[in-house]
């Protein structure tokens, strides 16, 4: 008869997906990082070789870190309902799931500090207007080599006319 309860074996595997989404999200946030902050090395740091090979490793990663779970059943006395002592899930805790919201958390910061900065450095109008409350409309203009003449009958080789007819 099946159970609805996970059991002792299959606490682990169910644990291989989070554990592989949790890599892949910090892959993704320090690919991110890299391109934000340092563009002109992203393509020499994220060549395909290199993404293959973290994408692998997040897997590795991800399979092997659950299936420690496994090593606690060697000696288990499977009459009690706590297979797996207390002491190692704080160590799950600390090993998987802070480093991960650490780097993150560093991460996607700096790329929010760098896009403030960003945008403060091409709206600085716009921000102190937004700020007070008051409604502002910037036009930039747009210099060429040559000046803007308005009157054309100083410039015109052909001589005065004289006033336009209406």
């Amino acid at each position: 008869m099946l159970t609805s309860r996970p059991t002792a074996v299959s606490l682990p595997l169910m644990k291989v997906s989070g554990c592989v989404s949790i890599y892949h999200l910090v892959l993704m946030s320090v690919e991110r990082y890299i391109a934000i902050v340092y563009p002109l090395h992203y393509e020499t740091k994220f060549t395909d070789r290199t993404v293959k090979w973290a994408i692998g490793a997040a897997w590795v990663a991800g399979i092997l870190f659950p299936m420690t779970w496994l090593l606690w059943l060697i000696n288990a006395d499977l009459r009690k309902c706590n297979l797996i002592p207390v002491h190692f899930l704080l160590t799950d805790t600390a090993l998987l799931y802070a480093p991960v919201c650490i780097s993150m958390l560093i991460c996607y910061g700096r790329i929010l500090a760098i896009s403030w900065r960003q945008r403060h450095r091409v709206e600085p109008c716009v921000s102190v207007s937004r700020a007070a409350g008051t409604s502002v409309t910037i036009t930039t203009a747009i210099s060429s080599t040559e000046p803007e003449h308005t009157d054309n009958r100083k410039y015109n080789s052909e001589p005065d006319a004289g006033p336009p007819v209406s």
